[in-house]
């Protein structure tokens, strides 16, 4: 039970970082598209951890009061939850550098579903993890998409 609530955590620290990266960049950004891109993205991230709490409780993997104080801590710790350099990259601003780390992050995302599936039995966990696997895999190319879209001028930029 010890290795799957650690990579419970694992995959709750990604994402809880990834919701507060992706608001704090789209209060940073003074581009509009990345700006909506940041917000959707936060708010699905936001969702994943809710659905990882409820499909853990749902089948009682983990040890789920250490979860829960997990991810108290990382509440708790909101303010710090984001390195140095990662804040400094949000300061400065560039758009190209900020959408590649979201890359990453979302890949290590991706890892977490990965391996979660991969250590556990339960079929309806493991259909969870490959809808999760998934939905990163989208969010990394909607990523990928709006940072190459930033060598397009405004004006032949596509719609929101």
């Amino acid at each position: 039970m010890q290795k799957t609530t650690e990579l419970f955590k694992t995959a709750l620290e990604v994402e809880i970082k990834s919701t507060l990266f992706y608001a704090k960049a789209a209060e940073a950004t003074h581009d509009d598209n990345a700006r909506m891109v940041f917000l959707e993205l936060s708010n699905f991230e936001d969702g994943h951890i809710n659905r990882i709490i409820e499909v853990a409780q749902r089948h009682n993997l983990g040890d789920q009061d250490e979860l829960k104080r997990f991810i108290d801590q990382m509440e708790e710790d909101a303010g710090t939850t984001l390195s140095a350099d990662e804040s400094a990259l949000l300061e400065k601003g560039d758009l190209n550098a900020i959408f590649k780390f979201a890359v990453n992050m979302e890949t290590k995302s991706k890892q977490a579903y990965i391996d979660l599936a991969a250590h556990c039995d339960n079929q309806d966990f493991r259909a969870f993890c490959k809808e999760m696997i998934a939905e990163e895999t989208k969010h990394t190319a909607q990523l990928e998409h709006e940072r190459q879209s930033l060598q397009l001028s405004m004006d032949d930029r596509p719609p929101l």
